[in-house]
């Protein structure tokens, strides 16, 4: 199970980076002014915070308590 959920991080991962040149590169290239380069820079910081506060976010995450919980509670796969 963690092995599926890592390969669907990673495929966040790439959409969340392809995204993000997309959008440095309308950016970029379509800017009028000078202070399109401040803009891009926040995005692209903020896109890095983004992923750094998702990789922590999923390397702390106790999958084993996770898993349990949905094998002891049919109640939750199924609910009445």
């Amino acid at each position: 199970m963690q092995a599926a959920a890592l390969f669907l991080y990673l495929i966040a991962v790439v959409i969340l980076l392809a995204g993000t040149a997309t959008v440095f590169y309308h950016f970029y290239k379509f800017s009028a002014g000078g202070g399109h380069r401040a803009l891009v820079f926040v995005f692209v910081a903020g896109s890095a915070f983004l992923f750094l506060a998702g990789f922590a976010a999923f390397a702390s995450i106790n999958w084993e308590a996770i898993l349990d919980f949905i094998k002891n509670n049919n109640d939750f796969i199924s609910p009445r």
